[in-house]
């Protein structure tokens, strides 16, 4: 499949392919663009016949502006760790702007999630939280019962900001 812009003469004249990708078993598809803001795309779809390519309608695209997480996960006075133990973790979130650019993502939550490292299938589960400063640093504190993985999240609660994930390490509880 051909991403292209829309031709000047005609909308559903191919202009300029700015992008390529393959559709899944769906036809659903998803593709990155070079592009700063939401425009109008045509789509060139193959036929599976002999007669070429199908031009859909123009369409106007999303830009989803990627995010970014760091962390770090120990323990806030000691160095081992046992049952109980207060544990720090911080680290900055930044995002892509819709200038292209990247910089700091103030006021936005951060969450600290672990899961049993006996039962790695098991879904993570937030135990700290923090909202992000204007230099886009979070701190939170947290307790360690038990040997767990541990990784900071940004649940986006915007259509076009993504979502990001990092592990930061086991904890192993003595």
């Amino acid at each position: 499949m051909w991403i292209r812009q829309p031709g000047w003469s005609y909308p559903f004249q191919p202009g300029a392919v700015i992008a390529t990708t393959t559709t899944d078993a769906t036809g659903r598809f998803a593709v990155t663009l070079p592009i700063r803001t939401n425009q109008q795309v045509v789509a060139d779809v193959p036929r599976t016949t002999t007669l070429g390519f199908t031009f859909t309608a123009p369409v106007q695209t999303t830009v989803y502006q990627p995010t970014s997480i760091t962390g770090y996960a120990a323990p806030t006075t000691t160095t081992v760790i046992h049952r109980g133990t207060r544990m720090s973790t911080y680290g900055h979130l930044s995002v892509v702007y819709t200038t292209g650019k990247t910089g700091p993502f103030a006021n936005q939550r951060v969450v600290v999630q672990t899961r049993p490292r006996s039962n790695p299938s098991a879904p993570y589960t937030t135990v700290a939280s923090d909202v992000t400063k204007p230099s886009g640093y979070y701190y939170t504190n947290w307790y360690a019962s038990v040997d767990v993985d541990v990784r900071v999240a940004f649940i986006s609660p915007y259509q076009s900001i993504r979502s990001s994930y990092r592990w930061l390490r086991v904890v192993d509880v003595t």
